[in-house]
């Protein structure tokens, strides 16, 4: 094993634990979006409550982070496909895992 495979290995196994940890992260604010809905339509039906309008801003936040990390465990989702494939397909060029990981931090 030379040190460029040891450097896509190391890689790897960063972006499966950033993935799980996003996973994780998803499940979390899921049921945060959940409580926060039931907590909105409880209170939709008052028209004068206060609480109203801070449980709507509550499920669009969620909903936005929500959104943001669905975005974030496909962005490392593809980049350990495209690290599997590198070490595990013959043939398969590494300046193109370098160039796409620069794309990937900008």
């Amino acid at each position: 094993m030379d040190c460029r495979n040891f450097l896509l290995y190391d890689d790897l196994y960063d972006a499966q634990q950033r993935l799980r940890r996003a996973c994780s992260q998803i499940a979390h604010i899921s049921r945060r979006l959940e409580a926060a809905r039931f907590r909105y339509s409880a209170a939709a039906g008052d028209e004068n409550c206060p609480l109203r309008l801070v449980s709507k801003n509550r499920v669009m936040v969620c909903e936005g982070v929500l959104t943001a990390y669905f975005q974030y465990a496909s962005r490392k989702e593809r980049t350990i496909k495209r690290i599997r494939k590198i070490l595990f397909v013959e043939g398969e060029e590494e300046e193109e895992y370098e160039s796409e990981e620069e794309d990937d931090d900008a």
